[in-house]
Order: structure tokens, then C-alpha cells, then sequence
């Protein structure tokens, strides 16, 4: 056996006591190949085997860092992932950095990586030509490996190692691009790291700029208020000390004018006090004289009272009209102060309202750097998820990957596995099939019966079948299914088990009849098959 190369056994158990040669071998998959011969019917000829061939598949082990990965050594298998490439990453960072220092640049940057921040990644498939993946084979092989590596098994057979497709240097190439994909894994996480880093850094120089500005701010509201306020204040005492020297103006002014009208009515009041007087004195004269002589003739004192009583009306005619005049002074002085008190209000509530505005403005604006911080926050905070979920989905996938192609295996070199198979061919007329028998692993069986005779009632269930199973399904649907394609498909392939056939067919061995019945004593004495039955495949492998 090479250095490099694991020979696995055709039948295998985990107890190292118990022993399988090459005699039970033969004598198993002619039995098997028995079962599988297609019968005699009563117008056909049962098939003849032919040829019983036993050949080795390649499959590579080869280390991974601190695991190992399977490669096909024919190259018919493959195996398809879809994983995640990135895209836009360098971009991004591009972005965020030209446009560094106008915020609004930034602000608009962020905005539109965010939306497109869904799209950093699109699926890509990628495909391995001779990877295994299987989980079930790769658990054969670990299984398998781990129990044999240490063995050294003999052999003494006839027995044909299929010429392998993927030599060395190709393995290494196959290896390499394994790595270079998990690597290219590990570089795309480097990079949303790198991306991840730039956005902390801007969005953190942003908002540290913002709460510089935010306090500069504050300080110049502060000063320029202060000194507003000052400068209100000072005018707002300006205009109450007009108003009060205007409000002054205007009551001196009136009070001049109502004084002079005031007295002007005084001196008729007086008058008219006389006059009144005098009515009363001329109106008594009058009633005496009229009562004396009694006469109904007017006398000079009722002319009299009627002159006093028109000059009466004349004077409080005229006081009534100096009294509206003094009110009406009284009342345009009134609305004077009031229009003056009120210009001076609304002069005041606009000096006032400076300070006011001055205000509005500064919290304006703070309210601007603040829903601009909380801008960048969120979309920064979207571009964040949305990198932090690939950066997930990247190692999800890396770990998946992992998963499915390697297992926990410490070799130093690649390993060639050699996996026995036996071909069995059988003919009818000039028509020719095959079969595919892989490795076996006996099983317990207790209170089975029944056995090779139950092929001839067209029974498939035997004794023979119950007492050994294949190694692993996976493996024997897998490779026996590549066998037989590759039989049917290829002719080099097919000229190649024409050869094998020809050349290592077991019937042909020489000692082949003494081998078969030392083997059918073998597994008659494990009781896999019946004596009867041991006689039955004698006759008919003899007879072929």
C-alpha cells in the first residue's frame, strides 16, 4: 500500500477481533450476485454471471487547516453553492469620504446608501467539480478514516484501482480555490468591518461637529442677547420717558386751552348769576306794577324780562357751547395720550419681539442641527443593521459552508481513499448488464429463516440480505450510480471495465472453486446463508 493512499475494507466491523478475508468476501458477492441473477422463467433462460470483478474508487482526503475536505477522484461529482458577493462596499466608503465635510453632502450620502443599502450583496453561485458535500458520506468517511488510518490491511486479491482523474496538482488547485473562497469570505467580513468602522467614524465626527456647533451657537444667542437686551431695555426706557413727557405735552396744552374756556365760562356764569337775579328782581317789579293798575297792558319791566331772559338764553347757549369745547379738548386730549400710549406699546412689543425672534431663531436652528443628528442616527443606523445582517448571512454561510464540505480529520498530506466496489456482469444471449455491489457491514440477525431458495418463489427478502447491509446507503446509491452512468455513457469508461472484466475477473482466478467453497464454510458458519443454499450457489456459479 502506497504512503499516501487508505485502503478501506469491503467488509468492516468496529470490533477489531472479528476478521473478513478475501474467501468470504467472494463467497458473499457471489451470493449476492446470485440474488440479483434475473430467473428462469418458462419461455426464458435464466441470465449467466459472467464476470465478477472487484475494483477500488478514488476519493481524495485533503487537509483543510484544522479539518479535511473530500474530493471525487473521478470528477463526476460536484457540488453547487450559492453564496453571498459583495457589492457597492468600496463605494460606500468611497462616498462617506468625498463627501466628508459638507454635512449636507453627508446627509444625502447616508440617505441614498441607505436606501440602496439592501443591495450590498447579490447571490452568486459557485461551483466545485469532484467536491463531496453529502453529510452522510463525508460522515462515512470520518467514521472510516478514523478507524483505518492506523490499519495496514493486507491484499492478496485481484483487485483494480481505477486510474485517478484528479491527480496531485490538482488537488492542490481545488484546494486552493476552496481557500481562496473562504478567504474571500473572511476579506468580504473584513471589508463590511472596514465599511462598518468608516460609518462609526463619520457618523461620530458629524455629531461631535453638530454639538460644536450646537455650543457655539449657544454662546453667540448668549452674547448677542445679552446685548440685546441691553439695547431693548435702553429703548424701551427711551419710549416711556417720550410717552410721559409727550402724555405732559398734551395735558399742558389742554389744560391751557380748557383754563382760558374755563374762565371764559366762569365770567358768564357769573353773568348769567346777575341776570338772574335781576329776572327775578324785574319779574317781582313787574306782578307790583300790573297789580296796581290793574291794567292787562305789558309794562316796561316785562320788556325788561324779556330782554334779561334773551340775554339768559344767549349766555347759557354760549356756556353750553364752552362746556363742549372743554370736553371735546378733554376728549381729543384723551385719545391723544391713548394713540400715544398705544404707538408706544407697539413700539415697545416690537423692541421686545427683537429679543424674541432672536430667540425663534436659536432654537430654529438648534432644532435644525438636532433633527439633523437624529437624521444621520437613523439612516446610519439603517446602513448599520443592513451590514451588521450580511455580515451574518456572510459568516452563516462561511460556517455552512464549512460545514458541508469538511469534517474533523488532522492529516498532514492528502490521502488517496481507495473504496472497494465488485462488478458484477451478467448475460443473456448477446445482451449484457451490470451490477454494483459496495462495502458491507455485517449485521446481528435473531430468529430470521429463510434463505437463497426464497429467490426461486420470487421472495426478495432473504436471510443473506438480512444478515449484511451496505456500509452506508449514501455511498452505495452515489458511487454505484456513477459506476453504472459512467458504464453506459462513456466509452472510454466502458472500454475500461471491458478490460477489467477481461483481465481481473475473479471467476477466472486461479484456486477460484476452492477460495468460493472455503468462503461459503464462512458464512454458512456465521449462519448468513444455510448449507442447502451454500450447495445451491456451488452448482450455479459451476454451471455458469
Amino acid at each position: 500500500m502506497e504512503d499516501n493512499s487508505l485502503v478501506l475494507p469491503f467488509i468492516g466491523v468496529s470490533d477489531e477481533k472479528r476478521n473478513f478475508n478475501f474467501s468470504t468476501e467472494l463467497a458473499l458477492i457471489v451470493c449476492l450476485a446470485e440474488l440479483k441473477r434475473k430467473k428462469q422463467t418458462l419461455l426464458r433462460t435464466s441470465e449467466r454471471i459472467t464476470s465478477i470483478s472487484k475494483i477500488r474508487y478514488p476519493v481524495w482526503a485533503v487537509p483543510l487547516w484544522d479539518s479535511c475536505l473530500l474530493l471525487d477522484g473521478l470528477a463526476s461529482l460536484s457540488s453547487d453553492f450559492v453564496l453571498k458577493e459583495l457589492r457597492n462596499i468600496c463605494f460606500l466608503v468611497e462616498e462617506l469620504r468625498r463627501n466628508s465635510v459638507v454635512i449636507e453632502d453627508f446627509l444625502h450620502t447616508i440617505d441614498e446608501q441607505a436606501k440602496n443599502s439592501g443591495r450590498f450583496s447579490s447571490p452568486t453561485k459557485i461551483s466545485f467539480k469532484a467536491l463531496i458535500e453529502d453529510k452522510e458520506l463525508i460522515g462515512f468517511f470520518r467514521e472510516n478514516i478514523a478507524l483505518e488510518l492506523n490499519k495496514k490491511i493486507e491484499i492478496d486479491e485481484k483487485t483494480f484501482d481505477l486510474p485517478v482523474e484528479i491527480a496531485k496538482k490538482t488537488v492542490q488547485e481545488k484546494l486552493e480555490n476552496v481557500e481562496r473562497l473562504i478567504q474571500a469570505s473572511q476579506a468580504n467580513l473584513k471589508g463590511l468591518d472596514y465599511a462598518l468602522q468608516n460609518l462609526v467614524e463619520e457618523e461620530e465626527f458629524h455629531n461631535h461637529m453638530i454639538l460644536n456647533e450646537l455650543e457655539w451657537l449657544r454662546e453667540k444667542w448668549v452674547t448677542e442677547r445679552s446685548t440685546l437686551e441691553l439695547e431693548v431695555n435702553k429703548n424701551v426706557k427711551n419710549l416711556t420717558a417720550k410717552l410721559e413727557a409727550t402724555t405732559k405735552e398734551i395735558f399742558q396744552i389742554n389744560e391751557k386751552r380748557t383754563r382760558i374756556l374755563e374762565k371764559k365760562r366762569e365770567k358768564r356764569l357769573r353773568n348769567l348769576r346777575k341776570l338772574n337775579l335781576r329776572k327775578d328782581l324785574v319779574r317781582d317789579r313787574d306782578k307790583t306794577t300790573r297789580y296796581k293798575k290793574g291794567s292787562k297792558r305789558k309794562t316796561r319791566w316785562a320788556y325788561e324780562l324779556e330782554r334779561i331772559e334773551r340775554e339768559i338764553s344767549i349766555i347759557e347757549t354760549d356756556i353750553k357751547a364752552n362746556n363742549e369745547i372743554i370736553n371735546k379738548i378733554k376728549r381729543e386730549g384723551e385719545r391723544e395720550i391713548n394713540k400715544a400710549e398705544k404707538q408706544t406699546r407697539n413700539t415697545i412689543a416690537k423692541e421686545e419681539e427683537k429679543i424674541k425672534t432672536l430667540d425663534k431663531l436659536y432654537t430654529a436652528k438648534v432644532e435644525n442641527k438636532k433633527e439633523k443628528m437624529k437624521k444621520i442616527g437613523s439612516k446610519s443606523a439603517t446602513i448599520k443593521k443592513n451590514l451588521e445582517t450580511l455580515k451574518s448571512e456572510i459568516k452563516n454561510e462561511e460556517t455552512q459552508f464549512r460545514t458541508c464540505i469538511t469534517f474533523e480529520c488532522k492529516l498532514k498530506n492528502p490521502i488517496l481513499i481507495k473504496i472497494p466496489f465488485y462488478l458484477v456482469k451478467y448475460a443473456k444471449g448477446k445482451k449484457e448488464r451490470y451490477e454494483v455491489f459496495s462495502p458491507m457491514d455485517p449485521v446481528e440477525n435473531k430468529g430470521i429463516t429463510g434463505g437463497l431458495k426464497r429467490v426461486l418463489s420470487l421472495v426478495s427478502e432473504t436471510k443473506l440480505t438480512r444478515s449484511v447491509r451496505p456500509k452506508s446507503k449514501k455511498l452505495h446509491t452515489t458511487f454505484c450510480s456513477i459506476l453504472k452512468k459512467k458504464t453506459k455513457s462513456e466509452k472510454e469508461f466502458q472500454e475500461l471495465i471491458a478490460r477489467v472484466f477481461r483481465d481481473y475477473n475473479l471467476l477466472e482466478l486461479e484456486g477460484f472453486e476452492e477460495t468460493l467453497v472455503k468462503g461459503l464454510e464462512e458464512i454458512t458458519n456465521k449462519n448468513w446463508i444455510s448449507s442447502e443454499e451454500a450447495v445451491v450457489v456451488s452448482k450455479r456459479i459451476r454451471a455458469d
